[in-house]
């Protein structure tokens, strides 16, 4: 279990890495790789030691907190994204209004 935590922790800091790169792409392919990852937990058995739970719980923490900062990422693109086409649409409006021609 904590092979595949440490996995998928490694695969969410190269993915912010990327969104702060803005390689939306090769991103989204690395978090089809971590929940291809997350998704077989279910099928490993916890251990009864309680430091080794200790640190998936740490582990898990720090994956929730980084998918939180990778949402806050992506919501912020798409807000910038949303801005931009309006932007746009007010543009191709003025144009049509004062007789340029817009492709």
């Amino acid at each position: 279990m904590l092979n595949l935590l440490n996995k998928a922790t490694l695969l969410s800091k190269e993915i912010t890495e990327l969104l702060n790169l803005g390689d939306w792409n090769k991103a989204q392919q690395l978090q089809q790789e971590r929940e291809q990852l997350l998704n077989q937990l279910p099928n490993t058995v916890l251990p009864s030691d309680s430091r080794e739970l200790e640190k998936i719980n740490k582990i898990s923490l720090d994956i929730k907190s980084m998918t939180k900062d990778q949402l806050d990422i992506s919501l912020n693109r798409k807000d910038n994204l949303l801005q931009q086409i309006k932007n746009s649409n007010k543009s191709t409006k003025m144009k049509k209004a004062y007789g340029y021609k817009t492709n």
